[in-house]
């Protein structure tokens, strides 16, 4: 389907997700043009937005000109994240402490979601804003994070990297993603590491891997919703 074949009365949110890309140049990607095109039809038709990780990215750089940078290291991991405005309506009945995974290679700013119109809502000392809104009508909400993860999903993209080594196709054997595994599962993983290869133990990490991010993230998109 197109926009244009699609009634947006029958849509109650636009939600845009992240994806894996080789070229860290948005506008270089083929997904480019018409996702713009979708950006501009959400507007005309006044849609709530909801964005995440690289479609964030792509939002800021689109319609507004504000370009991401590299991330170095990567921002791979489950962060604790604070409230930077209290009282906020989205925020109503979150913990003092938001747990959210990361995985991107590239970042924007505190300040760039500031001066485009974003009011920042959760940040993290180490992954930086994971949750921003749009100030004047609240439409569009941002997230650089991924709360819409399952448990497993930061496993698999570790096992995708840990077998581009061993494929030898990265030069580098990748690190855990932080504050992710508990400290069974990062002994597990680190004896696989010392064996420099074999079959990835996946259904022995498995059971050592705890989803806590879920209950905020269906919390702070109900609070939008509800408003």
């Amino acid at each position: 389907l197109t926009p244009a074949e699609v009634d947006p009365h029958d849509l109650d949110v636009l939600a845009i997700s992240g994806a894996y890309v080789s070229d860290p140049v948005l506008p270089r990607q083929v997904f480019w043009e018409p996702l713009c095109r979708l950006f501009d039809w959400a507007t005309a038709v006044d849609l709530p937005v909801l964005c995440s990780c690289l479609a964030t990215h792509a939002v800021l750089e689109a319609r507004h000109g504000e370009r991401r940078r590299p991330a170095v290291p990567k921002v791979w991991g489950v962060f604790p994240h604070r409230a930077m405005v209290a009282d906020h309506p989205l925020l109503k009945d979150l913990p003092a402490e938001v747990p959210v995974p990361h995985s991107r290679y590239n970042d924007v700013t505190a300040e760039q979601f500031s001066r485009t119109g974003y009011e920042i809502l959760l940040a993290s000392d180490q992954a930086g804003v994971h949750l921003a809104v749009e100030k004047s009508r609240g439409r569009w909400l941002l997230l650089q994070g991924h709360p819409e993860y399952e448990a497993v999903s930061l496993l698999k993209e570790y096992k995708r990297e840990v077998l581009r080594w061993q494929a030898g196709e990265r030069a580098d054997y990748p690190p855990l993603p932080q504050g992710y595994l508990n400290e069974q599962g990062c002994r597990i993983a680190e004896e696989f590491r010392k064996q420099g290869g074999g079959v990835f133990p996946e259904d022995e990490l498995v059971p050592h891997v705890e989803c806590r991010w879920t209950d905020a993230a269906v919390r702070v998109v109900g609070n939008w919703l509800e408003k």
